[in-house]
């Protein structure tokens, strides 16, 4: 994994590989309401077993007729609503003037303005389930709290081809959600308010997610003062490990080389992860629990997960997301139909 901390990369790298991928992360926790959300933009839908079949297939094509958009939305460790909708090339659009940048997919939208140096983002979801008529929209301000321009945190080596912007760490994030379950016959919206923290990242590689990556682990929490990221990759000939935290504003702890250990169970697809993870350091120890599982998958997993820090003379304790992708079983067609299950398209 290389890691970047360059601004510029929140714009599209026009990836064309067969294969490539990049994608644009959000999520944000409601503590005090149970409310939570995830939202995902991708120019090229690397988890869809039609654009696997197509990269695998060795035939050129254009990768942006498989752009996505995901959007999730949880309360009290269950999913409230869930959309997955695939693009085409048509609807993906990038526009950019002196101090804005947008990406564009259908009536869906990230827009970075940038200000006298300081950076707003502003999020509009308008999604529409083609099979069951479902509708949600989504518009939410960011303004971030921690913007991660520390070159400090920088790695990069010709050994891994994915890349990681961890841009925004913690941000305040504000807005409405509008859940849609209206008929021809009753008008029915649900308005939440969305008020608290979240995290953005972006993530992009000219190759397969699957081609060398055996396991893909990440997870983040806001815990009063602090907030904590760890990403652990196991590549089939190297280990990439990043533990990072803040306090307030400030990168305090930036590790590579660290103890883990974990607890490892199956869910009922067979797919092995960690129900507890241990990591210990000199200067710190985390123990993040995974119990709450908020998205269960074939290859795929989320969680909303207690986490438990202790630095210093500080010991703390909230909630965050923490995640595990196993690539390989992407190429095991038995899971396709299940995986498809999922993926609506467009009308």
């Amino acid at each position: 994994m290389q890691i970047s901390s360059n601004l510029n990369d929140l714009k599209t790298h026009n990836l064309s590989k067969p294969g490539s991928y990049e994608w644009w992360y959000f999520d944000f926790i409601d503590e005090n309401s149970d409310y939570s959300f995830v939202v995902i933009f991708f120019t090229s839908f690397l988890f869809s077993p039609r654009y696997i079949k197509k990269t695998e297939s060795g035939n050129e094509f254009n990768i942006n007729d498989y752009c996505a958009v995901n959007v999730c939305v949880y309360r009290e460790n269950k999913i409230l609503d869930y959309f997955l909708i695939e693009y085409d090339r048509n609807d993906l659009k990038f526009t950019e003037s002196e101090n804005e940048y947008t990406v564009n997919i259908a009536q869906n939208s990230i827009n970075f303005v940038t200000t006298d140096n300081v950076i707003k983002v502003y999020l509009s979801c308008n999604l529409i389930n083609p099979v069951n008529g479902k509708k949600i929209k989504i518009k939410c301000e960011l303004t971030p709290l921690i913007t991660n321009d520390d070159k400090n945190t920088d790695f990069s080596g010709d050994e891994f081809s994915d890349k990681w912007y961890p841009a925004f760490p913690k941000c305040k994030i504000s807005g409405k959600i509008y859940l849609d379950r209206s008929t021809k016959n009753q008008r029915s919206v649900k308005k939440i308010l969305v008020e608290g923290t979240g995290y953005a990242d972006k993530n992009w590689s000219d190759k397969p997610i699957y081609k060398d990556i055996d396991d893909w682990s990440w997870g983040r929490c806001h815990l009063k003062e602090y907030t904590i990221i760890f990403f652990r990759i196991i590549y089939s000939h190297k280990v990439f490990n990043k533990f990072l935290i803040y306090k307030n504003d400030k990168l305090i702890v930036h590790k590579e080389n660290f103890n883990i250990n974990s607890v490892k169970k199956r869910n009922y697809w067979r797919l092995e992860y960690p129900s507890e993870i241990q990591i210990t350091d000199s200067e710190v120890s985390l123990v993040i629990k995974n119990k709450n599982l908020i998205d269960n998958g074939p290859f795929y997993i989320r969680f909303n997960s207690e986490f438990d820090l202790k630095i210093n003379s500080d010991s703390v304790s909230g909630n965050g997301f923490f995640e595990i992708i196993k690539p390989a079983r992407l190429l095991n067609k038995f899971l396709h139909p299940f995986i498809n299950l999922r993926i609506k398209s467009k009308e």
